[in-house]
């Protein structure tokens, strides 16, 4: 079954289109007033449920930071969740893996 869904994705809605086993990657990366922002996500229709990996990282004036985190959502779950602002339903994203996290700043002061 073909996955289709809603994506919010560098200031719009994006429509995604996924037959089963095909993934598709996003990336940018803009400059900051300290430093850098970047974003990567990752879909994947895995068969019975769609997978997105999303990371973050970024460098300021503390450092480096960034984040990982991968989510599911169940085929039947991919326009549960209704956003009236841009009158679209996004998928219901659950936790697949816990967001891991990295705080150069922190790390270096002992947290």
């Amino acid at each position: 079954m073909t996955a289709r869904f809603w994506i919010y994705w560098n200031g719009g809605v994006v429509k995604v289109t996924l037959a089963p086993g095909e993934s598709f990657e996003l990336s940018e990366s803009h400059p900051t007033d300290e430093g850098y922002s970047a974003t990567y996500e990752r879909y994947e229709h895995a068969g019975d449920c769609v997978v997105r990996e999303i990371s973050h990282s970024g460098r300021d004036c503390d450092g480096g930071h960034g984040e990982h985190r991968e989510e599911e959502a169940r085929m039947d779950a991919l326009s549960d969740v209704f956003n009236e602002y841009v009158g679209i339903s996004y998928p219901a994203w659950q936790t697949l893996r816990p967001t891991r996290c990295y705080d150069q700043f922190a790390q270096m002061a002992g947290y």
